[in-house]
C-alpha cells in the first residue's frame, strides 16, 4: 500500500507532524513501513505561461516558445509535440540542475534557448504523459515565476507500507488515517456530503434496478453522461503515476483514484453496451448458488461483485453513458467463491474493503461534479440490507491483565472509538459493537491488540516473567518424546528421513493394491497428486525409485507422516524401506556387498522398535514367503515383508523390504532402573524336533504361561533341516538363567529345564 504525506493530509490534519515521527507512529500500530521515497521538485523549476509557439526555422520537430516565467519573458525551444501557446508549464531556469544537468543558455540549431519546459520524468515524478508537463489549478494557485517545489504536490513523500492480509481496512488513504487518528490523538478532518444539483434528471429515467432477497453485502448504483471529452487533473494523474495505477481512460482514473483514497470498490459499465437500443434498462441484482451477486441484463452477466466484471460491458474511451457501481461483498463469499471463475480481480475485495459506500461515493462524485462535461443523474439505485454488527464484551481489568500494566479506562474508550467501535460502559464492562470493515476483530484478545497497538509496545513496562510451572507431560509431549526417539534410533541404525507429500496418485495406489479415500480433491496441486495417500510406503517407494535412479547402490529411508483411509480418517504412521545393498562397498567386505535380507531387516527395526513379535500375514503387497503382521503386547501395529517380485521388477527396484507400523500404538517408554543380581547366571540350549512351517508363538506361548522363576530371557539361535529329518526341522533355543540371590546350582536349573521338556512334550513336541 503506498501513501502520500499530503494525500494523506486531506483526511488528517499533519501539518505539525514530522514524516519521521509518522513513520514511527505507523510502524507502532503494526503498518509496517517498508520505505520512504521524498518527491521534490529541483529549485529554480517555476510555473511559467507559453505565450506563443513557432516552428523551429532548421528543425521539423523542434518549437520556438515565448515564455512568461513571471519577472521576464524567455525564449525556450521545445521538441514535445504537446506544447502550445495558452499553457501553464513547468520550466527549468538557468542553473536549475536537472538530475545530473545543470540548465545554460544554449543555442538549438542556430536559435538561442534560455531554459527548458520539463516533463514530469525530467523533474524525477512518476510518467504522466508522453510529452511536457502542463500544469493546473488542481495544485493550487498557478503564480508565474513561483518555484514548483512551494507547492504541496511537488513537496511530498511516498510511504509504502507492507500490510499483513487481515488488514484490508487499511488498503485506503482513509484506512490509514482512521488509524493514525487514534494513535496520534487526532480528529479526521470532516468529510464532504455530495449533494446532486438542483433539478437534475434522475437516474430512474434511464435505469430501474431490481434486487434480489438474502444479498450479503452493499451495493450503490449511479449514472453520468459525458458530453464532451474529459481530461484527469494534473494531481490525479501525478498521484495515480505514482502508485502504478494510471490508465489511458479518464473515468476509470478517477474510480482508482477515488477506491484508492477511500477504499470502496467501483465498477464502471457503457450503458450503450449494455442496450444501445434501450431508453431504460432493467438490471437485476441477484444471489448466486454460493451466495456471491451478479448484475444481470436479461440472459447477460455484466459481472459478479467484487470478483470478475465482464470485458464486453467494460466502459471506453468512447463511453457516453456510464453506470457506475459501489460495492461491498463480504469477504468470506469472496474467499469461498473466487476459485469458480476466471480473470478475477480480488485483491481488495478479499481483504475486506470500505462497507461505507458513501465514503466513497461522496468523494468520487465531488470529484466529478468539478467537471462541467460530466452530467451526473439524480439520486441512485440502492441496496443496503439491515445487518446486525458483531457485539464483544471484555473488562478493564481483564484487558489490564492480558496487557501488563494498568490503563485509563478513558484513555480505552477513546481508542475504541477513533478506531470505530461503538461502545457503552457499565463500571469495568465495556460493551463493544465491531465495525464492518474490521472483519479480522473477534474476541476480546483482539480488543487487547488494538489497544496495545494504538498505546505502543515500546510504551508497554516490561515486567519479569512470573509463572508456575505445572506438569506437561500430556499426550502431545509424550509423541514429540516418541517421534524424537524413534528419529534418533532410526538414524543410529543407517536410516535417513524422508518427508513426503499427503497427497499421491490414485493410479500407482492402485497398482500397488492400495485403497485411497472415497473423496475427490477439487483442485490438486498436480495430476500426480491428484488423492491423499493411504500408505507412507506408497511415497517410500517413490523416493526408492529417484535415488537408483540418480546411481545410488543401497537406500534405507524412514518417515513419520499422516495417511488417511477411505473415509477421510486421519492416522499417524511410521514407515520403513530398506533396498538394494546392506552396505555401501568396503574393506571389511572386501568390496562385495551383500543385499539387505529378511532377518537383517528386521534386526534393524528391532533396534529401533524394540520388542515386537511377527505372526502370519496375508497382505498383499508382500512376497507370501516373507511377510507378517507386528504385534506388540499382543496387538497387531504393522506389517513388514519384501516387496512383491513382480512389483520390484515392474518399479526396477533391486530387492526390496518395507515395514509400516502405527505411530499412536507405539507406546513411548519411560527409561526404569532395575536393580540387576550380582550372582553369575548360566544358559542352556536345546534342539526340539517341530513340523516344517510350525508356528512358533505356541511355544513361546508355552513358555511364558509357565512363570519360571529363574528363566530372564529365551531366544530361537538356529533353524535346521536335512533329509533325515524328513517333515520335521530342529528348532535350537537358548534359555538364560539367573537368580536374584544366590548362584544357581546344576539341580535348579535341570529342574527348571525339565519343567520346560515336560510341556513341550505334552504338545507332541521331542528333543532332537
Amino acid at each position: 500500500m503506498i501513501i502520500s504525506k499530503n494525500w494523506l493530509n486531506e483526511f488528517i490534519d499533519l501539518k505539525n507532524i514530522s514524516t519521521d515521527e509518522l513513520v514511527t507512529t505507523l510502524n507502532s500500530i503494526g503498518l509496517e513501513v517498508d520505505g520512504v521515497h521524498t518527491l521534490i521538485a529541483p529549485a529554480k523549476v517555476v510555473v511559467a505561461k507559453v505565450l506563443s509557439k513557432e516552428k523551429h526555422p532548421d528543425a521539423e520537430k523542434l518549437s520556438v516558445c515565448q515564455v512568461d516565467v513571471g519577472n521576464e519573458t524567455l525564449q525556450i525551444v521545445c521538441g514535445a509535440k504537446n506544447v502550445e501557446a495558452g499553457q501553464f508549464v513547468a520550466v527549468s531556469l538557468e542553473g536549475a540542475k536537472i538530475g545530473e544537468i545543470t540548465i545554460k543558455k544554449a543555442k538549438l540549431r542556430g536559435v538561442e534557448s534560455n531554459g527548458m519546459i520539463c516533463s514530469s520524468t525530467e523533474l524525477g515524478f512518476a510518467k504522466i504523459n508522453d510529452g511536457i508537463m502542463v500544469l493546473d489549478d488542481s495544485i493550487g494557485e498557478l503564480v508565474l515565476g513561483k518555484e514548483l517545489c512551494e507547492y504541496s504536490l511537488f513537496n511530498d513523500e511516498l510511504i509504502e507500507i507492507e500490510l499483513t492480509p487481515n488488514r484490508g481496512d487499511c488498503l485506503s488513504i482513509n484506512g490509514v488515517a482512521r488509524d493514525l487518528s487514534a494513535a496520534l490523538d487526532i480528529n479526521l478532518k470532516e468529510r464532504k456530503a455530495f449533494k446532486d444539483i438542483d433539478n437534475a434528471e434522475g437516474i430512474r429515467r434511464i435505469l430501474n434496478v431490481h434486487f434480489s432477497d438474502g444479498i450479503d453485502g452493499n451495493v450503490s448504483i449511479k449514472a453520468i453522461e459525458l458530453l464532451e471529452d474529459i481530461e484527469n487533473s494534473l494531481k490525479v494523474k501525478l498521484r495515480l503515476a505514482s502508485i502504478e495505477e494510471l490508465k489511458s481512460n479518464s473515468i476509470e482514473n478517477l474510480l482508482s483514484y477515488s477506491t484508492h483514497a477511500s477504499g470502496v470498490l467501483f465498477n464502471a459499465f457503457d450503458l450503450n453496451k449494455i442496450c444501445d437500443e434501450c431508453e431504460q434498462i432493467s438490471l437485476d441484482v441477484k444471489t448466486k448458488e454460493n451466495k456471491e451477486f451478479a448484475i444481470r441484463f436479461k440472459d447477460k452477466e455484466l459481472a459478479v461483485l467484487g470478483i470478475t466484471q465482464n470485458e464486453d460491458f467494460k466502459i471506453s474511451n468512447e463511453s457516453k453513458k456510464i453506470l457506475i457501481v459501489a460495492n461491498y461483498v463480504n469477504p468470506n463469499i469472496i474467499a469461498n467463491t473466487h476459485k469458480n471463475y476466471k480473470n478475477t480481480d480480488i485483491y481488495r475485495s478479499f481483504r475486506g474493503c470500505e462497507p461505507e459506500l458513501n465514503i466513497g461515493i461522496d468523494y468520487l462524485f465531488n470529484l466529478l461534479q468539478l467537471d462541467k462535461n460530466i452530467k451526473i443523474y439524480g439520486s441512485s439505485c440502492q441496496n443496503t440490507p439491515t445487518k446486525e454488527k458483531l457485539s464483544i464484551s471484555c473488562n478493564i481489568l481483564e484487558l489490564e491483565k492480558m496487557i501488563g500494566q494498568s490503563c485509563e479506562k478513558n484513555d480505552v474508550v477513546k481508542i475504541l472509538k477513533r478506531l470505530g467501535f461503538e461502545l457503552s460502559i457499565a463500571e469495568d464492562n465495556i460493551y463493544l459493537k465491531i465495525p464492518f470493515y474490521r472483519h479480522d476483530i473477534s474476541n476480546s484478545a483482539d480488543i487487547c491488540e488494538e489497544i496495545v497497538r494504538m498505546i505502543g509496545i515500546d510504551n508497554i513496562e516490561p515486567k519479569p516473567l512470573e509463572f508456575y510451572e505445572s506438569n506437561r507431560t500430556n499426550k502431545t509431549y509424550l509423541n514429540y518424546q516418541k517421534s524424537l526417539e524413534l528419529r534418533k534410533r532410526a538414524l543410529m541404525s543407517g536410516y535417513f528421513e524422508s518427508v513426503g507429500y499427503v497427497f499421491d496418485s490414485k493410479e500407482f495406489l492402485e497398482k500397488l493394491g492400495l485403497k485411497y479415500i472415497k473423496n475427490e480433491i477439487i483442485n490438486p496441486i498436480t495430476s500426480d497428486m491428484n488423492t491423499l495417500r493411504s500408505s507412507i510406503m506408497a511415497t517410500l517407494l517413490k523416493q526408492a525409485q529417484f535415488n537408483f535412479n540418480n546411481s545410488r547402490k543401497s537406500v534405507k529411508l524412514f518417515e513419520i507422516g499422516s495417511t488417511f483411509d477411505e473415509a477421510g480418517n486421519e492416522s499417524k504412521k511410521i514407515a520403513f524401506i530398506s533396498s538394494g545393498l546392506n552396505e555401501s562397498s568396503n574393506i571389511k567386505n572386501h568390496a562385495k556387498a551383500k543385499n539387505i535380507d529378511f532377518f537383517t531387516f528386521l534386526s534393524e527395526l528391532k533396534t529401533i522398535l524394540k520388542e515386537f513379535e511377527l505372526r502370519t500375514s496375508d497382505f498383499h503387497l508382500f512376497s507370501e514367503f516373507e511377510r507378517a503382521d507386528i504385534y506388540k503386547n499382543g496387538v497387531k501395529i504393522g506389517v513388514v515383508g519384501r516387496l512383491d517380485l513382480h512389483l520390484e521388477n515392474e518399479l526396477e527396484l533391486p530387492i526390496t523390504y518395507l515395514c509400516e507400523i502405527d505411530f499412536n500404538a507405539l507406546v513411548y517408554d519411560f527409561i526404569q532402573a532395575k536393580s540387576y543380581s550380582k550372582f553369575q547366571g548360566t544358559t542352556r540350549d536345546l534342539s526340539i524336533l517341530v513340523p516344517k512351517n510350525y508356528d512358533y508363538s505356541i511355544i513361546k506361548n508355552l513358555i511364558n504361561n509357565l512363570n519360571i522363576k529363574n528363566l530372564k530371557e529365551f531366544k530361537i539361535i538356529d533353524l535346521y533341516q536335512d533329509e533325515s529329518l524328513k517333515d520335521f526341522e530342529s528348532l535350537s533355543i537358548n534359555f538364560s538363567f539367573v537368580d536374584d540371590e544366590k548362584v544357581l546350582k546344576n539341580d535348579d536349573v535341570n529342574n527348571e529345564i525339565s519343567q520346560i521338556i515336560s510341556e513341550l512334550e505334552k504338545i507332541g513336541l521331542k528333543l532332537r
